[in-house]
């Protein structure tokens, strides 16, 4: 009666208000009917019903109080059962309300006993696989409330791109132990064909139970299984850590065969590698036994334009793949000599061609005064949230919730914008590098 209250509901994010009843004045108070509420009222069955995969009450109480800057906030109450899954802890939010001088009012609810429900809380296995190898796939299963009863877990497999259903590979029993233990079932494989196939992990109770969260009953997860090796071509400028770190990742990893060539690299120097290169292919035959190449701000200068065209050659007419990581040292020597009308530009122009973005040879814009001690989240765009490849998980859901986990990146090269015809996934969110062009 004596404020104006706004409702607001939360969950990955604060959603609302739904309503808001506006402060009673002394008229009101004499005559109840002289401003009739004529708001809707609200369907809470409709608006409590739970939604994604996450619980930011931390996040959700930060910004009530930052929509709330500016105006008179006596309180905030919060109807919860004191879970939360993501986002930043509510003791941060309770400072930010002590120096708003807002009260935090808590209205606990929810039973004291623990919901019946059974999942499966993991699978772990390879996520490549040679053809005609054997691997293991586990799963662990979790209930609560369901101490001493028996499950059944199953496991289907389907190929990716037939149509037909998964079929079940294999299915296992289990008597499942106290509440929130885990039983660990190990399924041993051995796939039948190359390519990406989706193994499903389903549980069952053998005595149907009125589960809190069937949704979670189940898992399903990707395999590539392969018949050679992807073979990658490593080439930087200098030993940066990016290099350092997908070296030492591809290197390791069953399915790749890695060259390396380090053009900081004297003879008798060692690399985590199949092969250390001390020249760029130099024919056509040589490089197109790669698969992948992967540039970390070469010098690209210290390339014949011969070998230079080959590349261009490689990428447009074989779909050869190039990744292109800039940096401080040969980026900016690369855009500045690709806009000059000199034999190097010439040399250059095929590679120019083969960037999505324009590159800017403008320094003042690469702020090398500014510290870069500061991640900055990566913002992605929506084709980048619809691209598979960059999908963590296989549910799109839990994929965003494990990129959030991503602090993001310190630095980024400015560009002039991306050309014509590329597809932007991602962008640096650091509002200070924006241009003309928008965010890089």
């Amino acid at each position: 009666q004596d404020h104006e209250v706004s409702v607001f509901t939360f969950d990955t994010s604060l959603n609302g208000p739904l309503r808001v009843f506006p402060q009673r004045t002394d008229e009101d108070a004499t005559d109840p009917a002289a401003s009739p509420d004529e708001s809707p009222a609200i369907d809470w069955v409709a608006s409590l019903e739970p939604r994604g995969a996450e619980t930011r009450l931390g996040e959700a109480l930060s910004e009530t109080i930052r929509q709330s800057a500016g105006r008179t906030l006596s309180g905030i109450v919060v109807v919860t059962d004191g879970g939360q899954n993501a986002g930043i802890d509510p003791i941060s939010a309770h400072d930010r309300a002590v120096a708003a001088k807002a009260r935090l009012l808590a209205v606990g609810v929810g039973g004291v006993e623990q919901p019946i429900n059974v999942q499966i809380a993991d699978v772990q296995s390879p996520t490549d696989v040679q053809l005609g190898d054997s691997f293991d796939l586990v799963a662990y299963v979790q209930a609560q409330g369901l101490a001493g009863r028996n499950v059944t877990v199953d496991l289907l497999a389907a190929k990716d791109g037939e149509a037909d259903a998964p079929a079940v590979v294999s299915t296992q029993n289990v008597t499942l132990p106290e509440d929130g233990l885990a039983s660990e079932l190990k399924f041993s494989l051995k796939p039948q064909g190359e390519g990406g196939w989706k193994y499903t992990v389903k549980v069952t109770p053998t005595v149907p139970v009125a589960e809190f969260n069937a949704q979670d009953n189940e898992q399903t997860l990707s395999i590539r299984v392969f018949d050679r090796p992807t073979r990658v071509l490593l080439l930087a400028g200098g030993p940066m850590r990016d290099y350092q770190f997908v070296r030492n990742l591809l290197y390791r990893h069953k399915s790749m065969e890695v060259d390396v060539l380090l053009q900081t690299a004297v003879v008798g120097s060692s690399q985590e590698s199949q092969n250390l290169l001390f020249h760029f292919p130099t024919t056509r035959e040589e490089l197109y036994e790669y698969d992948v190449v992967i540039a970390f701000d070469p010098d690209w200068r210290l390339i014949p334009a011969e070998n230079i065209k080959n590349l261009s050659d490689w990428v447009f007419q074989e779909g050869g793949g190039l990744i292109l990581i800039a940096g401080d040292v040969n980026t900016v020597q690369l855009a500045g000599a690709a806009e000059q009308a000199t034999p190097m530009q010439e040399q250059l122009a095929p590679l120019k061609e083969l960037y999505p973005v324009v590159l800017n040879s403008y320094l003042t814009e690469m702020r090398f005064e500014r510290s870069s001690t500061q991640p900055f989240p990566i913002e992605f765009t929506p084709d980048g949230q619809r691209a598979e490849f960059l999908q963590l998980t296989d549910d799109p859901v839990t994929s965003l919730a494990r990129w959030k986990e991503f602090t993001g990146f310190y630095r980024c090269y400015p560009t002039s914008g991306a050309k014509a015809g590329a597809t932007v996934l991602a962008r640096f969110s650091d509002s200070r590098s924006q241009n003309e062009f928008g965010l890089p």
